[in-house]
């Protein structure tokens, strides 16, 4: 059931996402979407026809001179090397640690739910710390390989999709280099939008219904006791047994909760729904 509820949350927040991309976007761990649709027993290519692009992206310097980025890492190697000599190991060097820190990654420490700090703070943890280089920038590793300003800025720009910058942002992110790098970016036929559609089909399968349009946004989250009850929409209140709030978090705390119903941790900013009196109204007979 939650997965079910979870899986109707991500169709509707990418088919938001991707209404103006239909016709350009590029996709990057695309093991993610074979990770998903494998949990219902399917695979990607049953919906989605993906297309590995290369070059992948063009990066435009300082003053404009733009850099086709092969997608061969390979050919990437050979073009650090010409730019620099001795970056063409060195490049070798830091994308093996950068694949370490993604496996690592990706195999535990992304799939915790994060509800508190302590769920990171085990003894593999504390071994993997200096290793996973939490504790220094992205900026000063990649500095300590290469010299060149542009190979600097190629191995810096992909933890920009994380919001910060390469000096703020731990060197454990390298792994980013490693996605954008060795899995490759890659184009679905038709658009991003193909994406959450065939996740809508997939649901459809399992016999999810999927209600979307200014009706149906959420107006409030209903809560009783220590537990979320239903969504409140201009088209009236779905009762659930469970409610993936999904969106931005600010406007899911400040908007959609009654200040007796939301609870934030300062040191995570975990939204927990709890010590609730707010009141429901009776259900209008639709179920979530």
């Amino acid at each position: 059931m939650v997965m079910v509820m979870v899986m109707v949350m991500m169709i509707i927040l990418i088919m938001k996402w991707t209404r103006r991309t239909r016709r350009k976007g590029s996709l990057r761990m695309t093991h993610v979407f074979d990770d998903w649709f494998s949990y219902f027993g399917r695979q990607t290519t049953q919906y989605l026809e993906l297309q590995r692009l290369d070059p992948p992206y063009r990066l435009f310097m300082g003053n404009g001179r733009p850099i086709d980025i092969p997608d061969r890492p390979s050919e990437l190697q050979e073009m650090f090397e010409r730019r620099e000599p001795g970056a063409g190991m060195k490049f070798r060097s830091f994308m093996q640690q950068a694949e370490y820190k993604y496996r690592v990654a990706m195999s535990d420490y992304v799939r915790r739910p994060s509800l508190h700090l302590w769920e990171f703070f085990d003894i593999r943890m504390l071994r993997e710390s200096l290793r996973l280089q939490m504790f220094k920038s992205q900026a000063s590793h990649v500095r300590s390989y290469f010299k060149n300003p542009d190979l600097i800025s190629i191995m810096e720009w992909p933890v920009l999709f994380l919001g910060g910058s390469p000096k703020n942002v731990p060197a454990m992110y390298s792994m980013m280099n490693y996605a954008a790098i060795q899995l490759g970016t890659w184009y679905p036929k038709g658009g991003l939008y193909q994406v959450p559609q065939a996740m809508k089909r997939l649901a459809q399968e399992f016999h999810v219904k999927i209600k979307c349009g200014d009706e149906y946004e959420a107006q409030k989250i209903c809560v009783e006791g220590d537990r979320a009850t239903g969504v409140q929409t201009a088209a009236g209140f779905f009762e659930a047994d469970f409610v993936v709030a999904a969106g931005d978090y600010h406007h899911m705390e400040q908007h959609l909760l009654d200040a007796r119903s939301a609870a934030l941790t300062a040191g995570t900013r975990q939204l927990m729904l709890v010590s609730g009196t707010g009141t429901c109204p009776k259900s209008s007979g639709v179920g979530l």
